[in-house]
């Protein structure tokens, strides 16, 4: 780039050399004499300071490529990494270096779309970049509840499906900026167009366009045969009833003027038989561009007729325009065969051109389709209606479990998401610009990927009802409680176990018990705002919660400390005091973790993530001291009733359990307490 710069400023250096006008430049203008210039340097430093410009535009349209792929390949890296994460806390570090590098793919995606020529590249950028912001937004609640319901299956289904997409609309971006720099297949041989993708694609609309196109230019190439310069033009009518400007240009088209018909050019072109021989290996070439284009033309037509929602009416009208068409296409390529026996203008007797009747049937044909569809606009928005009502119910239905309601309501989703489906397919044929066709295209196979994920999510949010609402045992008894607050395992004993042993002195003067219970009651409250669940609503509770948790093991700490007074000195002693010694020290740390101020989405999910697990970590010191005390109790025939501290946290079984949020601490005014 810089050896191009420097290359462009040296030309016109040279240029504004050569073009100085020299003292006597006066004398001479005053003369006429025109000053003395070497014209033919000046071109040469023109020429090469056109090189240099051109060199330089062509390195920023790579520098601009590359970079904006190198950027979708980080995003991709990312999201690869983002996808394999096994716990909140990479998926927090995962999430906001992906959301870093979407950021400068997005900015880089809107710059480039503003530069893009062609309209349907346009269309496919902005709804690649439509697609990451959707899918971005709900990444996030589906990756948190893959990680927490890690054995759903439906579940992933629903991640993984957001991952998809997501990967779709980069490789939508990706196919925009490296292979937009080829042109449509209307400029490529006909043995290339047969297998071209992007023909088999178009559209019923941009296929009319091409079978004009290819009559016109066929029209354009006999006019150099036609010695007679009077004819019927009445054709130019039904050429422009398509027009616009990817036909109308006369790029593609032999010309017209100049040497035109009639004049002594003409005349040469005529008796040479060279050209004679061209033509009509273009004329063959075209009938059978021609003949692919009518066949990919009939088979797209079948979407209208196969269609369950297009009346029968409609359906009869467009299978006997497409029998017209098919028989005016035949009389047409008759034509075109007879003129090449006879070396004469296409055209039959009474003055009537061939293709103004296939021109015609075409025209009919487009109407009809358009009328057909037009036919369903009203039920199309009720179907719109009726889907955005169903997807506010199965929030309700799944929230109250009930099953029947919310399968019926699906089936009846999922019909109205096939008739949407349906008409944006055919809309997509009749749309007469690019956009409108990608974006009716975009449309189909976003609610044909999405439409079943909302009847996904509805189950998931239904089964996590139902576990909640079959979990009606005391909050001790929970399994996924007793897992997460780490009163389970191999070496730390059962606490049900004791607490069955020492039944008796399960009274009020219990408080080593008690206070366990009460924190193991407050970790699970904890536990379950991870779920989404329990009366922890906001972050800022959530804090509120761990530091009532914290000042709870400080008071059971002072009671287990006064109960180690009374086992005698033993290596159990020791253990006991070894394992004590350990509780303070956590504590600590969850009161550190809660008071460390965020600010910031990402950073107040990285702190939820480390409250939560000093939480476990202390809960587990909890569980092995409080068991290690049962065992000294039970082995030295030691009195537990005699040590009592007082509860002060709230009751342990009801709505008490979050002790003590509703005071100033509970106060949600930071920015944690709105995420």
């Amino acid at each position: 780039m810089y050896e191009a710069a420097k290359e462009a400023r040296d030309a016109g250096k040279s240029i504004e050399r050569l073009c100085e006008i020299s003292p006597l430049s006066g004398m001479e203008l005053r003369h006429n004499i025109e000053p003395l210039k070497d014209y033919g340097a000046i071109i040469l430093a023109a020429r090469s300071l056109l090189s240099s410009v051109t060199r330089i535009l062509l390195l920023v349209d790579i520098i601009v490529v590359k970079k904006l792929l190198t950027a979708k390949k980080r995003a991709s890296e990312s999201l690869e990494k983002l996808e394999s994460v096994m716990n909140f806390t990479e998926f927090v570090r995962a999430f906001s270096v992906f959301g870093t590098e979407m950021i400068e793919l997005a900015y880089l995606t809107g710059h480039h779309r503003n530069s893009v020529k062609e309209e349907r590249r346009r269309a496919q950028m902005f709804s690649a970049r439509q697609i990451l912001e959707k899918s971005i937004a709900i990444l996030l609640t589906s990756s948190k509840n893959s990680l927490i319901h890690s054995d759903c299956v439906i579940v992933k289904e629903n991640r993984d499906t957001v991952f998809c997409q997501i990967r779709r609309a980069m490789d939508l971006i990706h196919f925009v900026v490296k292979d937009s720099i080829f042109d449509s297949a209307k400029h490529m041989p006909y043995d290339k167009q047969a297998s071209n993708p992007h023909y088999e694609n178009e559209s019923i609309y941009t296929t009319i366009k091409r079978i004009i196109n290819l009559i016109k230019r066929y029209k354009f190439q006999m006019s150099y045969y036609d010695s007679n310069t009077e004819g019927n033009n009445n054709s130019d009518s039904y050429f422009n009833f398509l027009d616009d400007d990817l036909w109308k240009s006369e790029k593609n088209l032999a010309p017209s003027g100049g040497g035109g018909v009639g004049g002594g050019g003409g005349g040469r072109i005529i008796n040479n038989t060279n050209f004679r021989k061209h033509l009509n290996s273009e004329s063959m070439d075209m009938r059978e561009e021609l003949t692919l284009a009518f066949e990919k033309l009939f088979e797209k037509a079948h979407d209208f007729t196969d269609s369950p929602y297009i009346s029968h009416n409609h359906r009869k009208n467009i299978l006997t325009y497409c029998d017209n068409c098919k028989l005016e296409f035949d009389m047409y390529l008759n034509a075109i065969m007879k003129d090449q026996h006879e070396n004469v203008g296409v055209q039959v007797k009474g003055g009537r051109e061939p293709e103004l009747g296939m021109l015609r049937s075409l025209e009919e044909l487009c109407k009809q389709l358009v009328i057909s569809v037009s036919s369903q606009i009203e039920d199309f928005n009720e179907s719109l209606k009726i889907c955005s009502k169903l997807v506010k119910s199965f929030h309700v239905l799944a929230t109250a479990y009930d099953i029947d309601n919310l399968n019926q309501r699906s089936t009846k989703f999922h019909d109205c998401c096939d008739h949407i489906f349906d008409i944006c397919k055919l809309l997509q044929h009749i749309a007469p610009t690019e956009r409108l066709q990608v974006q009716a295209k975009c449309l189909a196979i976003n609610l044909r990927i999405y439409g079943p994920q909302v009847f996904i999510a509805a189950k998931i949010k239904c089964e996590a009802t139902d576990k909640l609402s079959k979990s009606g045992v005391p909050a001790t008894d929970d399994g996924e409680m007793v897992e997460f607050s780490g009163l389970e395992g191999k070496n730390n004993g059962d606490l049900s176990t004791y607490q069955s042993k020492w039944g008796d002195d399960l009274s009020d003067d219990n408080d080593i018990l008690k206070r366990a219970k009460n924190m193991s009651a407050m970790a699970f409250l904890m536990y379950q705002f991870t779920k989404g669940n329990g009366s922890l609503r906001t972050t800022q509770d959530l804090f509120t919660q761990a530091e009532y948790f914290a000042e709870e093991a400080n008071r059971l700490y002072k009671v287990l400390r006064h109960f180690s007074y009374q086992v005698p000195a033993s290596d159990n002693k020791k253990d006991l005091l070894n394992i004590l010694d350990r509780v303070p020290t956590f504590v600590q740390a969850l009161q550190f973790t809660v008071k460390d101020h965020t600010v910031g989405k990402a950073a107040t999910f990285v702190k939820v993530d480390h409250v939560i697990r000093e939480t476990k970590n202390l809960m587990n010191v909890i569980n092995k001291v409080v068991s290690k005390c049962f065992e000294c109790a039970n082995k030295y025939k030691l009195n537990l009733t005699g040590i009592t501290g007082g509860l002060t946290s709230g009751a342990v079984g009801g709505e008490n359990l979050a002790g003590g949020m509703c005071d100033s601490k509970g106060t949600i005014s930071s920015s944690e307490g709105s995420i």
